[in-house]
C-alpha cells in the first residue's frame, strides 16, 4: 500500500511544471508611488495568459491581456490605489501602488500563467516590500534650549568654547539614527 502511494506521488509531481519562487526587494516612502516588478519570459515560456498579484494570501489584482476576454481588475482594500503597468510583448509587468500607506508593507506574490508553460518557466515571483516614513521633525537644540533652524549658524564662538547640542528626531520608520560628524568624519562618541 505504501509503495502504491509513493508511486502515485512521483507521477503527480513529475507531471507538474516547476514553479520556483524568486525573491525581490522593493521599498517606498509613505505617500509616494511604488512599482513592484514581475518578469515575463515570453521567449522561453510562450504567450502570457494572465498575471495575479497577492499580498500575503489575499489576491489584490488580476490582469489578462487576452484578446477574447481581457481582465484588468484590482481587488480588496487597495482597489482605488493600485493598477498594472504592462505593454504587449513586454518582458515585465508592474503592480503600481499609488499613495503608499505604512500598512502596504508585506510580502507580495506575482503568479504568471502562460498558455504553454515549459519546464524551466518561473511562474511565481515574490517581492518583500518595505515602507519608510520620513521623520516628522528634526530639531537641533543648544544647551541654552535654543532651537536651531535648518541652515542657521551657531556663533560666533570663542575658540575652545564647549557647547552642547542635542538632536531630537520625532517619529519616522525605521527608527531614525542620529550620527554626528566633525570635519567630515563620523564621531562615535558624539563629542
Amino acid at each position: 500500500m505504501a509503495l502504491k502511494i509513493l508511486a502515485v506521488a512521483i507521477l503527480v509531481f513529475a507531471g507538474c511544471p516547476r514553479a520556483s519562487a524568486e525573491r525581490e526587494h522593493a521599498s517606498a516612502l509613505v505617500g509616494e508611488t511604488a512599482r513592484l516588478r514581475c518578469r515575463i519570459d515570453g521567449k522561453s515560456c510562450g504567450e502570457m495568459h494572465s498575471i495575479k498579484w497577492y499580498k500575503a494570501d489575499t489576491r489584490v489584482y488580476v490582469y489578462s491581456a487576452s484578446k477574447d476576454s481581457p481582465i484588468n481588475r484590482p481587488e480588496g482594500e487597495m482597489v482605488n490605489r493600485i493598477s498594472i503597468a504592462h505593454e504587449p510583448n513586454a518582458t515585465s509587468a508592474e503592480l503600481v501602488i499609488n499613495d503608499v500607506k505604512a500598512e502596504d508593507e508585506g510580502v507580495y506574490r506575482c503568479e504568471i500563467t502562460y498558455l504553454q508553460v515549459g519546464e524551466d518557466c518561473n511562474t511565481v515571483q515574490v517581492t518583500d516590500f518595505h515602507t519608510y516614513i520620513k521623520p516628522k521633525a528634526v530639531e537641533l537644540i543648544t544647551g541654552e534650549r535654543k532651537i536651531l533652524v535648518d541652515g542657521e549658524v551657531l556663533g560666533p564662538l570663542l575658540e575652545r568654547t564647549k557647547i552642547n547640542i542635542s538632536c531630537i528626531v520625532r517619529e519616522g520608520k525605521p527608527q531614525p539614527k542620529v550620527v554626528w560628524y566633525f570635519n567630515g568624519k563620523e564621531r562615535l562618541d558624539g563629542k
